[in-house]
């Protein structure tokens, strides 16, 4: 989605183009200049005056993401299930928080930071399977492997689900709170 942000610098980049362009046409009209001469300063304000016009027609697209495509196994029903045993037998909750966005014994699962891997739904499954050790964990806090009650491949997959929805803005609709 375009944030507020980055459509007004994107606006305002555009406005600079056509405002520097279209002096620069009036200039060269008015003023022609001796080392290049009028018609290259024309074709430089002709070119500052594209530039804004393509800035202002393509400043919407800027800063939009790309559409986020689901891993094969990740579904509605998968999500669902992975929210239950985060919030319920996995206790994954307990130390990231009810609706994911950390706590003091164990990282944000919402933003895009990731600290142990990529994100990907497969090092998700990875990390939940097999935890994080004191060594690798950078507060010195560990993640158990499968959570606090050792969950089955299918739930580890689920949960996995569940937290990449978390980490994509994609969590089937529902709201976490």
């Amino acid at each position: 989605m375009l944030s507020i942000e980055s459509y007004c610098l994107a606006s305002l980049v555009a406005v600079g183009f056509l405002a520097v362009g279209f002096n620069g046409v009036a200039m060269s009209l008015l003023l022609p200049s001796r080392r290049l001469g009028r018609r290259a300063g024309e074709r430089w304000a002709i070119l500052l005056v594209a530039g804004g016009l393509g800035a202002v027609l393509g400043s919407p697209l800027i800063g939009q993401e790309r559409a986020v495509v689901r891993p094969g196994g990740v579904t509605d029903s998968t999500i669902a299930v992975g929210r239950r045993l985060f919030h319920g037998m996995a206790d994954c909750a307990g130390c990231h928080g009810h609706a994911g966005t950390g706590t003091q014994a164990g990282p944000d699962l919402t933003d895009r930071v990731w600290l142990h891997g990529d994100g990907s739904y497969e090092m998700i499954v990875k990390r939940v399977t097999h935890g994080v050790t004191r060594f690798e964990s950078t507060k010195g806090r560990p993640m158990p492997m499968r959570g606090w009650v050792p969950i089955d491949d299918g739930e580890v997959r689920a949960v996995a689900a569940y937290v990449w929805s978390l980490g994509t803005g994609r969590s089937g609709g529902e709201s976490e709170r």
